[in-house]
């Protein structure tokens, strides 16, 4: 769940930055926000997503910091999802006209939410018994 949730991360900022890095005008992602690079991109993309494989790998090989890390992403997984859920309800609510919040999108980081805390479940679970 973890590779795959970062493959997906991976596929939506690629999908907006690829053609942007080919075109002289500010990308269109960045409309309506004020910022001339999208911070988040950046720090998903350098930081996180490629920390989280890391320690998945590891978690897969059942490496002991693995297993702590591994329970520690998860957990963070199934946070930030909700509170990108909740960021962008409110925003929507706050201003349906924004170009950078969607309340349509809150279902599927719910949905993402409640798989990254049954992946976390079972990761408690697998280290309870030992």
């Amino acid at each position: 769940w973890m590779i795959a949730s970062c493959v997906a991360f991976y596929a939506l900022w690629l999908k907006n930055v690829v053609p942007a890095s080919f075109d002289s005008e500010a990308p269109a992602f960045l409309a309506g926000t004020g910022m001339v690079t999208a911070t988040n991109y950046v720090l998903d993309m350098a930081l996180f997503l490629p920390f989280t494989i890391i320690v998945a790998a590891a978690l897969w090989r059942r490496t002991p910091w693995g297993m702590v890390l591994g329970g520690s992403m998860l957990l963070m997984l199934t946070l930030e999802a909700i509170a990108i859920a909740v960021d962008q309800w409110f925003g929507s609510a706050a201003d349906p006209a924004s170009p950078v919040a969607s309340g349509a999108i809150t279902p599927v980081f719910l949905v993402v939410a409640a798989i990254s805390a049954a992946a976390f479940g079972l990761w408690y679970r697998g280290t309870v018994r030992r």
